[in-house]
């Protein structure tokens, strides 16, 4: 299972994978994804600084099987703010 919290863009992103089901240890051995997502344990956190959909992508193996688990967040950006004098 892969869970992602959203947050406004020039924030930062958690995603954390965990074992579900199954005995056994699990091996975390890769997280990828958007705008140079990278990790190698169960969580990872990343400061995306532009919106748009984002990806996120873990690597996991326990008892010889491998299993990539994806998912997708929408990042939103932050308005401008535009200040006109009186």
């Amino acid at each position: 299972m892969v869970r992602l919290r959203t947050l406004m863009a020039d924030n930062s992103v958690s995603a954390a994978g965990g074992g579900g089901a199954g005995t056994g240890s699990y091996t975390y051995s890769a997280w990828s994804g958007t705008d140079g997502l990278t990790g190698s344990a169960p969580s990872t956190t990343k400061k995306y600084t532009t919106g748009g959909t984002k990806t996120a992508a873990i690597t996991v193996t326990s008892a010889g099987l491998t299993k990539v688990a994806t998912c997708s967040i929408v990042v939103q950006p932050i308005a401008d703010l535009i200040v006109t004098p009186p």
